[in-house]
């Protein structure tokens, strides 16, 4: 009789803190996934052009203010670089299933005119994206007078940096004049 006023508080308390550990295991946990700020990289498609999964919606994103490497001149629809840019973007950025954050710029739409979703993308380790394709010449930024993006010091400053070291696009014996 004495152990079973032992045992019953025991037993009370070990059941509260398997609810516990159950709720925030199975209940907890998953709501706050659900609502991360992560996307899933699902394929590298091009240059500036991920597929992603974003809950449970699969989306092309565009980079914002990153155009595709192409060649100058009469042969501009022909791309310069821009397997070797989504090499680059695979071998040095993703791995299957990479989470990223996609942030979208108010100053411009959501969407380009061919549907692809407009984001800022930055890698799970803090690193821009958008920067790193234009600071390593796999990219140049769209020339718009009247475009100011809010990201467009640190993209322009990226770009600058990729000239002056003649990388990728902005190399003269490369797809560069």
């Amino acid at each position: 009789m004495r152990l079973s006023v032992f045992v019953k508080p025991f037993v009370t308390l070990l059941l509260i803190v398997v609810v516990i550990c159950a709720l925030y295991a199975f209940v907890i946990i998953p709501f706050f996934l659900h609502f991360s700020n992560y996307s899933r990289v699902i394929h590298v498609a091009k240059a500036n052009t991920l597929v992603v999964q974003d809950g449970g919606k699969v989306m092309e994103v565009k980079l914002i203010g990153v155009e595709e490497p192409q060649e100058n001149g009469p042969a501009a629809t022909t791309q310069c670089l821009d397997e070797e840019a989504r090499h680059y973007m695979v071998s040095n950025f993703f791995t299957k299933n990479q989470d990223i954050r996609l942030i979208k710029d108010d100053s411009i739409g959501d969407m380009d005119s061919e549907g692809h979703y407009l984001r800022y993308v930055y890698l799970k380790n803090g690193d821009f994206l958008n920067e790193k394709i234009l600071e390593n010449g796999l990219g140049e930024q769209p020339y718009d007078p009247n475009l100011k993006l809010q990201k467009q010091d640190e993209l322009t400053q990226a770009q600058k940096d990729a000239q002056s070291k003649n990388l990728g696009v902005w190399n003269p014996q490369g797809c560069g004049e």
